[in-house]
């Protein structure tokens, strides 16, 4: 068995190691199997990953295709991986993102879990909430899912869903009303 002690010094030699034979192996959480015509990507992905310092999640979806492109579209995502069936995105910045999206039914899905998402909220916080639903609303055509509005709470946000039906949350704070003031921390 091929085992990583340390991803930054491995990653070149794992990438050598799959231009010759089919691997599958586990980084962190993410399952990942290469063939190898899959693997023109592999030392980029793997040091992408070396790199990530933050949580990430993967969507299960039977919409791999038309949810990477989502993200990539409307959020500005790249494709750090991309094997079909698996696609991990990375949006860099303040805060950087990492997300992943997986056929609900590939083989890597313990069978048991073989099931599109459900009821997954994602909160992105923008500086400017009101510029966002222009951007993504007024200009790029998206269907909000809950309308622009401001929250007595202290958020300003509207919903979108994506293709895999993951509802996104587009916020940004404000002052809450008093009753809510008690519960924001400093």
């Amino acid at each position: 068995m091929f085992e990583l002690a340390s991803v930054e010094e491995d990653a070149f030699a794992l990438g050598a190691l799959v231009d010759e034979h089919p691997v599958a192996f586990v980084l962190g959480h993410e399952v990942v199997a290469l063939r190898a015509k899959q693997l023109h990507g592999i030392r980029r992905y793997l040091q992408l990953w070396a790199d990530h310092t933050g949580p990430s999640g993967a969507i299960c979806t039977d919409q791999v295709a038309a949810t990477r492109d989502f993200y990539v579209t409307h959020f500005d995502f790249t494709v750090a991986f991309d094997s079909r069936w698996y696609v991990s995105l990375r949006r860099d910045g303040e805060p950087a993102y990492e997300l992943a999206v997986v056929e609900a039914t590939h083989p890597t899905v313990p069978e048991a879990s073989r099931l599109t998402v459900a009821g997954l909220l994602l909160n992105f916080e923008v500086d400017d909430v009101d510029d966002e639903h222009h951007r993504l609303v007024e200009v790029a055509g998206l269907i909000p899912a809950k309308t622009l509005r401001s929250e007595e709470f202290g958020q300003r946000h509207f919903i979108l869903a994506d293709p895999a039906g993951v509802l996104i949350d587009i916020i940004t704070e404000i002052e809450p009303a008093p009753e809510f003031a008690e519960y924001v921390a400093d």
